[in-house]
């Protein structure tokens, strides 16, 4: 009677075990990387399911008593895409599914690039800012300076006067010297290029010779700190180095980028100087307090170097109409636009990037412009599996109207003008010409001309 019950007992249990083993099937495959090496440790999941495996060192995985009907295999390894892939289980078989990985173009993103060559971010030492283009965004920059402006570490970004294309202060290290200035280098695309103020002494304002470079072809930046990190560029390093990469576009579509945009641009921190009258009544008093005698409306009390003096009286009517603001004249609304646009793409074997940019801005100060017409073409090719060359080209052309400032004249004089000295004669012409800054801003001109070429070709193997 045992006996009976015991085989009872097998026969249902070999039924069930039957009944569950038709209810589930199997999945395997190789997973290997794209250059077709097998891939050890990748991690091979049924997606909501408590299944998963690890590949062999093959690259090969089994999955067993997986449920029939469909199912999402994911695959995951460190450093590469997470790919998932829809199969159909049937009971009782084994279905195939083979994955290649694909590298993560943000992990790949993790490299900065130092003076002699590129390395992963993690095995580097010395004082490195990494700056990219999404960091920079969509933001409106004058120029390719102000891309640094808070956005590093310990890196000073001032201007000196506000102007259209006027020169950019850049301290990686503080001052280090008194007379011999403290701007880095700056490598654009390993080429080591001009910068600082290129006005010759105090003719206008200051020129940047950086700024007919376009910001909206800038892929990242690195600034290197300290002595070991740009060591390799010696004494021209002394002050920092900025290692500037320019984009090169990515295998696929052709991707097109229109930007435009426009804006007016006004001075800021406006002195707040006394009227004509506030300035005669002072006039008054200070006499007053000295002893002397009211000025008599025939008493001289401007003579310039170059015109008709000016009596108290007179300059009791030009204070009665309100007086003259110096500041207010040579002062206006400026505005800036700026027209970029861009296309980047291509294939396994060749990416390219091209770029076109035209700037028009106006000062805050009459006769300030500034205008930049650039271009860019990037082209590398990956000629076989270890070689591939490339080069990137660079024009641009900028036409900058600079002005008189501090004590040069122009907005500087105008802060020190009398208010009671009128700007023109009864005749319509300036009065006091060469000591006056509204004829300077109108008759002195201090254009500068730039073009610039940046061309290279490279080979890396």
């Amino acid at each position: 009677m045992n006996i009976f019950y015991k085989l009872s007992l097998l026969m249902c249990l070999s039924l069930f075990y039957g009944l569950v083993s038709a209810q589930t099937g199997s999945v395997k495959g190789t997973v290997t990387d794209e250059n077709g090496e097998p891939l050890y440790g990748t991690n091979v999941v049924v997606k909501g399911k408590s299944i998963g495996v690890i590949t062999d060192f093959d690259g090969k995985y089994v999955l067993t008593d997986v449920p029939t009907g469909t199912q999402i295999i994911e695959f995951s390894f460190i450093g590469m895409k997470t790919q998932e892939f829809t199969v159909e289980v049937t009971a009782g078989a084994a279905t195939t599914q083979d994955a290649v990985m694909q590298e993560d173009a943000v992990v790949l993103d993790d490299v900065v690039v130092i003076g002699y060559g590129r390395r992963q971010k993690r095995d580097v030492t010395g004082a490195i800012t990494s700056i990219s283009s999404d960091d920079i965004g969509d933001a409106v920059l004058p120029s390719l300076e102000s891309s640094m402006q808070g956005r590093a570490a310990g890196v000073q970004v001032t201007t000196s006067n506000g102007m259209a294309g006027s020169s950019i202060n850049v301290k990686v290290r503080g001052t280090n010297s008194i007379s011999a200035g403290s701007q880095p280098l700056y490598v654009i695309d390993g080429i080591p290029v001009s910068s600082g103020d290129f006005s010759a002494n105090n003719t206008g304002s200051g020129f940047n010779a950086l700024s007919d470079l376009n910001p909206n072809d800038i892929e990242s930046i690195q600034i290197l700190k300290d002595a070991a990190a740009a060591s390799i560029y010696g004494s021209r390093g002394a002050n920092g180095v900025v290692l500037i990469t320019t984009k090169k576009g990515s295998a696929g579509k052709t991707k097109f980028n229109v930007n435009y945009y426009s804006g007016i641009t006004q001075s800021a921190n406006r002195l707040d100087l006394i009227s004509a009258e506030d300035h005669l009544s002072l006039r008054d008093s200070a006499r007053v307090q000295r002893g002397l005698d009211p000025e008599t409306a025939d008493a001289i009390i401007f003579t310039p170097s170059n015109g008709a003096s000016i009596t108290r009286g007179m300059a009791d009517s030009i204070a009665a109409l309100g007086g003259t603001d110096w500041i207010d004249q040579v002062l206006r609304t400026g505005y800036v636009q700026e027209l970029s646009a861009s296309a980047q793409g291509g294939s396994d074997k060749t990416i390219f990037y091209v770029g076109m940019t035209y700037k028009d801005e106006e000062g805050f100060v009459l006769g300030n412009n500034y205008e930049r017409i650039s271009g860019r073409i990037n082209v590398e090719n990956k000629a076989t599996d270890k070689l591939s060359l490339g080069t990137n080209m660079s024009v641009s052309y900028s036409k900058n109207d600079r002005v008189p400032t501090g004590d040069a004249g122009g907005l500087g004089l105008a802060q020190q003008k009398l208010p009671y000295l009128p700007i023109y004669n009864e005749d319509g012409s300036y009065y006091d010409p060469y000591s006056n800054p509204l004829w300077q801003l109108d008759n002195w001109n201090f254009q500068a001309n730039s073009f610039r070429s940046i061309s290279g070709i490279y080979l890396n193997y």
